[in-house]
């Protein structure tokens, strides 16, 4: 029997609700029964937020403070705080750090206010992987892999299964096109735990459900929930 595929709601059912990365997204996420929620991690000039652009127009984050930033945004930004504090309990958390050197304190915030709730930790930052590997705090770590800019070579999806095991992190997250269509792609993970990002499309959902993954990330959670749970 095929294992349980996870339901990653990307930064909440953002698709349904015109918002990401805030609390109302997070929260149609745990109404529609998603596995995980999947959201950024940056630092503000006064604190840890669930934010994803490094920039608000020509300012960089890490200059605005959190009350200057939602007034930007025009959007109620969450602190980690607030996110994990609304999430304890209700769904499991899909950690994307945006910023190296923040990992320590987003472990920290996380073992604090969500220690029973089920975590994965991820990253770009080959260095923030790594260190997070290094923490040991018994949680899945994941490297996540870009999108081409071109159609992938033969072997990049190799080569990102390598760079896992060199950095021992314990799954990997590839942009979905680097498995797509691709006869070539199971061999190449390797066994390697894998959570495609991101994936909106039902036709592909089905294709890359055949591969064995653990789980979809997706904006659209409403209908990958349909086709998991055999509706379409």
């Amino acid at each position: 029997m095929k294992a349980k595929i996870a339901v990653i709601a990307h930064r909440g059912a953002s698709g349904l609700t015109g918002e990401d990365n805030t609390l109302r997204s997070f929260g149609r996420a745990v109404e529609l029964g998603c596995d995980y929620v999947e959201f950024d991690v940056r630092r503000a000039r006064d604190g840890l937020v669930c934010f994803h652009d490094g920039h608000v127009g020509r300012s960089p984050l890490g200059e605005l403070k959190i009350a200057e930033l939602r007034a930007r945004a025009g959007l109620p930004v969450p602190t980690l705080q607030e996110v994990l504090e609304f999430c304890r309990g209700k769904i499991g958390l899909d950690v994307e750090i945006k910023n190296p050197g923040i990992e320590g304190e987003v472990a920290a915030g996380v073992r604090r206010w969500c220690a029973d709730t089920p975590v994965l930790m991820k990253s770009f930052h080959e260095d923030v992987v790594a260190a997070l590997a290094a923490m040991n705090t018994g949680w899945p770590v994941g490297l996540l892999v870009a999108r081409p800019v071109i159609a992938p070579p033969g072997g990049a999806l190799k080569a990102a299964v390598a760079a896992c095991r060199r950095l021992d992190a314990t799954f990997l997250s590839p942009h979905y096109s680097l498995l797509a269509g691709r006869a070539a792609a199971v061999a190449e993970l390797g066994g390697m735990p894998t959570y495609p990002w991101t994936v909106n499309d039902p036709g592909e959902m089905r294709r890359l459900l055949a591969l064995p993954i653990r789980g979809l990330i997706t904006d659209r959670p409403d209908l990958l929930l349909e086709i998991v749970r055999g509706g379409t």
